[in-house]
């Protein structure tokens, strides 16, 4: 008498990343052989029948990202089924007038870039927490309000560096600008340095003096006996004449 030889087949659960281990479709004859868990998938042997061979077969494990925001200010998406040793993959947007803080907390490391943050491998169930902070524009203070003002921009990065413009008023210029970490200087374009907190830009106008040209004794006499002329109907030459 003879029997068929049966080989084992892995059923339609082999290779299906999964977050439990499976109970059904191990193998394709129906059959229920013991799964082990490892940290990276699930595995079992399909058995052969009447000298047949077995079937290894797996499923990967996956794990759960979980991103969430703290504070407000901002958003923080995607995440979800990971497969293990992969990256997860989460969008965090700071709302208008603020920055993504980092390191981006949670318990799945990473790194950003832009907007996307790309977990760490992943080994476990994990969270990705996302903080914002406002955006710092300086304050400014000015020597006298009638000499100008400074307007400053908000910084375009945690660390970032605002720009301040000086407009100066009639008759005034401006002596010195400094503060916030920047270099002093006349220039009317200041640019700070890098800014991690609240600040301050102080900028000193002063008045004008017109330029007065030094004149010489002879022709301060000349000039004297112009105006003395000028007054007695005279009119006194450069040579110094008189005319009428």
């Amino acid at each position: 008498s003879f029997v068929a030889v049966v080989n084992a087949t892995c059923g339609s659960a082999n290779t299906v990343a999964v977050a439990v281990a499976p109970s059904a479709n191990l193998c394709a004859d129906a059959s229920t052989p013991a799964v082990t868990t490892t940290p990276s998938q699930f595995t079992w042997t399909c058995s052969g029948a009447n000298g047949g061979t077995n079937s290894s077969c797996a499923a990967p494990r996956t794990y759960t990202v979980t991103a969430s925001v703290s504070g407000g200010n901002g958003t923080a998406t995607g995440g979800g089924a990971v497969v293990s040793g992969s990256s997860g993959s989460v969008t965090i947007t700071a709302n208008a007038g603020f920055f993504t803080l980092t390191p981006v907390g949670g318990t799945c490391g990473g790194s950003l870039s832009g907007t996307a943050f790309a977990t760490s491998p992943i080994a476990a169930d994990c969270t990705v927490i996302a903080s914002f902070t406002s955006a710092i524009t300086p304050s400014v203070s000015v020597s006298t309000a009638l000499g100008g003002a400074v307007s400053c921009t908000p910084q375009t990065a945690i660390g970032g560096r605002s720009t301040c413009t000086v407009a100066l008023n009639a008759g005034y210029r401006l002596a010195s600008i400094s503060g916030c970490g920047g270099i002093a200087s006349t220039a009317l374009t200041y640019v700070t340095g890098a800014i991690n907190a609240p600040c301050l830009v102080t900028a000193e106008f002063i008045q004008d003096i017109p330029t007065v040209v030094p004149v010489s004794g002879g022709l301060w006499l000349w000039l004297l006996a112009a105006l003395m002329a000028i007054a007695s109907g005279v009119v006194l030459t450069r040579s110094g004449r008189a005319s009428r």
